[in-house]
């Protein structure tokens, strides 16, 4: 089933895992957990990427209650908010996202909502941006936990886009902080790239933006990843280079 995933053909790796699946003994949860896992994360992973998105959050839902521990369910739950994203549920990806991240103690609280208390946490994150944005590198060993986390606050930021701005700014403030925090990967430099375009938005502070959203570019040329120097040149070359350059030079 992996094997045919890796070369998209995912119909052929829909019916191996499948396959696998029937084959499992009565009792496979109990004593083949890692396996039954795999199978059942790749048979809802192939029906997500075949654009059957309701049945792979059926095929999600219909496991929760046997896995074992917060990884699991929030593994699977980055895959359900992805396929509500797909079918325009985006309310129900962000209750997904926020309900998976109390597992990790991660609270983003919509209900009480302070702008004060929000533009001083945005200047802390872009003073620490601009101060240590040379320095930043991408973390290589980072815990299986935070890697999760990171995962879950990238996979919310859609959702919120549209459903609301404000959603949109605070999945991004906390997701940059928890970068500060607990060091960057590739799943948290991309809302760099966003934290500038949002501050800029908020304050007309298009320098200090500029250079805060180039750290993503710059570290992604650094790393020579060319999957993050894609995703952050799009948005950094077409939304925020003009403010300092003509278009007609990105």
């Amino acid at each position: 089933g992996k094997r045919a995933q890796g070369k998209a053909a995912y119909a052929e790796a829909l019916e191996y895992y499948l396959t696998g699946i029937g084959l499992l003994p009565g009792d496979h949860w109990q004593n083949l957990y890692e396996l039954s896992l795999d199978l059942h994360y790749g048979k809802a992973e192939a029906l997500h990427m075949l654009n059957r998105h309701t049945e792979a959050i059926n095929a999600i839902e219909s496991i929760l209650p046997v896995l074992h521990n917060k990884h699991d369910i929030a593994r699977l739950h980055i895959l359900k908010i992805y396929a509500y994203v797909m079918i325009s549920e985006y309310e129900k990806g962000i209750n997904c996202g926020i309900d998976t991240l109390k597992n990790f103690n991660i609270i983003i609280d919509f209900d009480n909502i302070d702008m004060s208390d929000i533009t001083k946490r945005q200047n802390l994150c872009l003073d620490h941006l601009l101060e240590h944005g040379n320095s930043i590198t991408l973390q290589q060993n980072m815990t299986a936990e935070k890697v999760l986390c990171n995962k879950i606050m990238r996979a919310m930021a859609p959702c919120a886009y549209y459903v609301n701005n404000l959603y949109l700014l605070l999945i991004n403030l906390k997701h940059t902080e928890y970068a500060i925090e607990h060091g960057f990967n590739e799943d948290s430099i991309i809302p760099a790239v966003t934290f500038g375009l949002l501050y800029s938005a908020m304050h007309n502070a298009y320098k200090e933006s500029y250079i805060a959203s180039k750290i993503a570019v710059d570290l992604a040329n650094k790393e020579k990843n060319k999957s993050l120097l894609c995703e952050t040149s799009v948005m950094f070359y077409n939304f925020i280079y003009p403010w300092n350059n003509h278009i007609r030079n990105s």
